[in-house]
């Protein structure tokens, strides 16, 4: 819901993952992925596809895979659109971090990581998803759009607001035209939008007046279906003017 906001100075490096240290291949985990709106569209319209060499903004190089974090405010730190995805232990790997790979210093973290993780079966993503300073894994794999649990959206002044997979779908997904003139009413443009998003016209009212604390939601949500200014503004105040159900 659009109604649970949080202040960015409140947000910690919480580990939402209780089985981290016990980390096995079918172990369910929680973890946050920061980026940009045009990287959430992709998630959204097919999934999460980890699997291929991705270009990277914050270091050098390309490498395989999707960096994930236990930690809200690590993934906020490189994106102010931030997805919680549900995957698997089998999926994570252990980061670049410390220039792992052979030589004395990866034996010391190897063992460290045995040593503090035994219960592990990869004891250096335990260890690097322990972390204090920016807790991350290297996720490989593929998460369908399904386990996108969660869209987080930071604002200009830190205020986060957290959408679930349908409302963040409603807002940002790619939509097709619709159809519309000039003299449509509001209720036949939302019956529209109703129609191609696969809602009846009152669950679409009663998903879209939630957002009537946020009308700049509101605006992209109607835009992104192509809708000129005057017939946004006619939208908006519709919803604004609802009480979330239609008659």
């Amino acid at each position: 819901m659009l109604s649970n906001v949080l202040a960015y100075h409140n947000v910690k490096h919480v580990v939402v993952a209780s089985n981290i240290s016990e980390l096995q291949p079918n172990t369910t985990l929680k973890l946050f992925h920061g980026m940009d709106v045009g990287t959430l569209k992709q998630f959204l319209a097919g999934g999460v596809d980890a699997t291929k060499e991705m270009p990277r903004y914050h270091n050098q190089g390309d490498e395989r895979g999707l960096y994930v974090t236990p930690s809200l405010k690590t993934a906020l730190s490189f994106g102010s659109i931030v997805a919680l995805l549900k995957v698997k232990g089998k999926q994570l790997y252990p980061t670049a971090r410390w220039s792992l790979g052979s030589g004395r210093k990866t034996r010391t973290v190897l063992e460290m990581a045995s040593d503090r993780y035994p219960k592990s079966f990869r004891p250096v993503v335990s260890l690097q998803l322990n972390e204090t300073n920016e807790p991350q894994a290297m996720l490989i794999g593929f998460v369908p759009r399904s386990s996108i649990m969660a869209v987080y959206i930071q604002d200009k002044s830190g205020k986060l607001s957290k959408l679930s997979l349908e409302q963040a779908s409603l807002t940002f997904d790619s939509k097709p035209r619709i159809k519309f003139d000039e003299n449509s009413t509001a209720l036949d443009i939302l019956t529209e939008i109703a129609s191609v998003e696969g809602y009846t016209i009152d669950e679409l009212v009663d998903v879209l007046s939630e957002f009537k604390q946020e009308p700049e939601i509101l605006r992209r949500t109607f835009a992104a279906f192509k809708l000129p200014r005057k017939l946004i503004l006619r939208c908006m105040r519709y919803i604004m003017a609802s009480e979330g159900t239609c008659e």
